[in-house]
């Protein structure tokens, strides 16, 4: 949480001296003028990077609410239609996002919009609804692609089945409860 941006952490020396270069709008030197590879101005203001500094502090912490967080909805939904998207064996995703699978032919959007309506339950952001190969962006740049265009089954089931449940630290088991049960009554009530 650092308002606007983030943060890059490495022991990689070649790769710090990149990283720098980017986000100087490419320069080598900070000042030089002279670009020598693609970059922006990904620098943050100094309060930013004093909340960054601050939240980093506080890391470990926040890791471990969100992954007790996603264990529980794991254990919530773990004998129902819709399926957790579990982290590869010996990974430890920061939960940034929970997702999870809704079942097929469920559409996405009533599901959402019946949880915010009904329970007071409100789904995070619509991030993974549209596939990055399905952008728009792509028709202008079709010049760019290696070859046209195709369909990705994997990418687009997902996309069109993904929800984003609610994960903060602190979330507590009750509200998870509600989320959940709700989810459910929902997913339970569309498949009749």
């Amino acid at each position: 949480t650092t308002g606007e941006g983030g943060m890059v952490t490495t022991s990689d020396e070649r790769f710090y001296l990149k990283a720098l270069s980017i986000r100087q709008h490419g320069q080598r030197e900070p000042g030089s003028n002279i670009h020598q590879v693609f970059g922006l101005n990904y620098r943050p203001s100094e309060i930013h990077a004093l909340l960054g500094l601050a939240m980093m502090a506080k890391s470990e912490w926040i890791l471990a609410e969100r992954r007790a967080a996603a264990k529980v909805y794991d254990e919530l939904l773990a004998s129902s239609p819709v399926k957790p998207v579990l982290a590869p064996e010996g990974h430890r995703p920061s939960y940034y996002k929970y997702m999870a699978l809704l079942p097929e032919g469920v559409d996405r959007l009533k599901v959402k919009t019946r949880l915010r309506e009904e329970f007071g339950v409100a789904l995070a952001g619509e991030v993974y609804a549209a596939p990055a190969h399905r952008q728009p962006l792509w028709e202008s740049y079709s010049d760019r692609l290696a070859a046209p265009l195709e369909s990705l089954p994997n990418a687009e089931m997902v996309a069109r089945r993904q929800i984003c449940l609610p994960i903060w630290p602190g979330l507590t088991r009750q509200d998870q409860n509600l989320v959940a049960e709700s989810l459910l009554s929902i997913i339970y009530d569309e498949s009749r």
